[in-house]
């Protein structure tokens, strides 16, 4: 009877691994590669006092995270993180590819203090906060237009937020784009000001990217 039982239990348990191997079966694991993924936030000058300051372009190219895509890409699960202090202030090609208001260049001493402010406890504090998170909760739509519904961790806080995402992918990449306009009471932030509050930052960001990746070797 003890073989019996044995071999009986040998057996469930080969048939509980087969059960879950083929639940997971339909997802492939993508890295997301830091090489071509990027984040673009536009940021605009507001208040009487406006003519006085720059309209800026906030970037950030170092994304890292992954991604489990289902064979259903609204199945798929979103990790997504990057570093606060990698942003980079005015790039000068991403300046004159906005054009119109973001043409020209920014005196240095106005990017180091704009990255300053954007760093410094009043914002994203990013000594006690080093790094933005993003996961995703849930996916709606159909190939190629989604909706991400996603938290995104900044500060220690979590916000929901929706993420428009056109995607593309075969059995080795993918790549998702989007735009969407925030403001910065969404994400937990007070827009920078000085001169009193004549010259402030606008509330509304205008923020796109482009997140792509590589399918990761078994």
């Amino acid at each position: 009877m003890m073989r019996i039982s044995n071999l009986f239990s040998l057996s469930l348990c080969f048939w509980s691994f087969a059960i879950y191997a083929d639940q997971n079966s339909d997802y492939e694991n993508y890295s997301i590669s830091s090489e071509t993924s990027w984040i673009k936030v536009l940021i605009y000058p507001d208040g009487p006092l406006k003519h006085l300051g720059h309209h800026h372009v906030i970037s950030h190219q170092n994304i890292r995270g992954s991604v489990q895509f289902a064979s259903d890409p609204i199945d798929s699960i979103i990790s997504i993180e990057f570093a606060v202090d990698e942003f980079t202030v005015d790039d000068y090609e991403l300046r004159m590819q906005e054009g119109g208001d973001f043409d020209g260049e920014v005196p240095q001493k106005d990017i180091d203090g704009t990255k300053q402010n954007m760093l410094s406890e009043k914002l994203l504090s990013s000594t006690e906060y080093p790094n933005i998170k993003i996961k995703s909760k849930s996916i709606e739509g159909q190939f190629p237009d989604y909706e991400v519904h996603s938290v995104v961790n900044i500060k220690d806080r979590d916000f929901n937020l929706i993420f428009p995402a056109r995607v593309s992918y075969d059995k080795k990449s993918f790549v998702s784009e989007g735009e969407i306009n925030l403001s910065h009471d969404m994400l937990g932030l007070t827009p920078f000001s000085a001169a009193g509050g004549l010259l402030t930052v606008r509330d509304l960001m205008i923020i796109s990217y482009k997140i792509s990746g590589l399918i990761q070797p078994n």
